[in-house]
């Protein structure tokens, strides 16, 4: 598990509650029309802007 790497604590990231896990494969891996959904999921993400529909738990989710 990704949280169990040594140093993963002292990540400015993680110190700030700024670490999300997305689902590549559902959303940028493949070309079509689930790209947009990725996109909006990002830029919620990064962001805090609301494109689309609201993101949910399973689509974006943080650490």
């Amino acid at each position: 598990m990704l949280t169990c790497h040594p140093g993963w604590a002292d990540l400015p990231a993680v110190r700030a509650g700024q670490v999300w896990v997305l689902d590549g494969p559902a959303y940028f891996n493949r070309p079509g029309p689930r790209v947009v959904r990725g996109v909006e999921v990002l830029t919620q993400v990064l962001h805090g802007v609301r494109a689309g529909a609201p993101v949910e738990c399973g689509e974006a989710r943080r650490v």
